[in-house]
């Protein structure tokens, strides 16, 4: 099975034709779905070339900018839509879209706000865009997040901020071991490869993938082994075709079973696992109150 873990949504009628025909494409295939915060019109392909500056992370200074830009009542806004986007979608596709809502840890009463959308929805995850909000990740009300996302062992992928993030990510990851945590678009895995490469509720994702050097992408899988890898297109901002992505791992990863973890079963175990988390802690619930 193919999961592309990483596909960006907007709430307009040609987004949705674009990502269905991605997605649905072949029967084997599934995709992640998260908002795309920064403009409601499809997006063109980063312009990069990693090869000419291999070890660059080339996303760094795109992440700043957009940082810079953000307004954070118009984010709010546009998650409002995109999530229904996305969940409705996920309702009407249910075997080809797993849907991750986006979260505005800056808006009023997100925490509780987020709790409600996940649980009416049975929801596996959520977006967390750290790089467009003014909270650090180590905050009280962010605590609160984390307490309530460990306890029913939410996944999070989670768009650091390189600037701020690198010390608050690796703590979090170490304090609550109930959450997984997908780290996207390779940010900072430089930074974090010491402390945390063998943390097992910690995966890295690799969308673009046209935006990662070989060098860079080699590194990566060899320190923080396949299991912990998930491929991402990060469409519509990249390039390259599954097939052709799955090409260029299997030159590099030479082993074509670790390539199928990387490109989909990766992400097919940490959503069964969360499943039945999820189902065993609802019939605890359901038994302690029978008792």
């Amino acid at each position: 099975m193919t999961i592309d873990g990483l596909m960006h949504a907007c709430e307009n009628d040609d987004e949705k034709h674009s990502i269905l025909n991605q997605a649905l494409k072949n029967k084997n295939e599934k995709a992640v779905i998260i908002p795309n915060y920064n403009t409601s019109k499809p997006g063109k392909p980063l312009p990069i070339n990693p090869e000419k500056r291999p070890a660059k992370d080339f996303l760094k200074k795109y992440t700043k900018k957009i940082s810079k830009q953000s307004n954070y009542k118009r984010i709010q806004k546009i998650l409002v839509k995109k999530n229904k986007f996305i969940i409705n979608l996920s309702k009407e596709y249910p075997d080809k879209i797993i849907p991750f809502i986006g979260v505005n840890t800056n808006a009023k009463n997100f925490l509780e706000n987020t709790q409600n959308l996940v649980a009416s929805n049975n929801l596996p995850g959520i977006h967390l865009p750290n790089h467009l909000n003014k909270s650090d990740l180590i905050t009280p009300g962010m605590y609160d997040f984390f307490l309530w996302a460990d306890s029913i062992n939410l996944i999070i992928i989670i768009h650091l901020n390189p600037e701020n993030d690198i010390y608050s990510i690796k703590k979090v990851v170490l304090d609550f071991p109930g959450i997984t945590f997908i780290i996207q678009h390779m940010i900072g895995v430089e930074k974090l490869e010491t402390h945390l490469s063998k943390a097992p509720n910690l995966f890295i994702d690799l969308s673009p993938l046209h935006a990662i050097s070989d060098e860079r992408l080699s590194r990566t899988i060899e320190i923080f082994s396949p299991r912990s890898i998930l491929y991402g297109s990060s469409f519509p901002y990249g390039k390259d075709t599954i097939n052709n992505n799955r090409k260029r791992l299997e030159k590099l990863v030479k082993n074509y079973k670790d390539v199928d973890l990387i490109m989909g079963e990766n992400w097919r175990k940490i959503i069964d696992q969360q499943k039945l988390n999820s189902t065993n802690k609802i019939n605890a619930n359901t038994i302690y109150m029978a008792g």
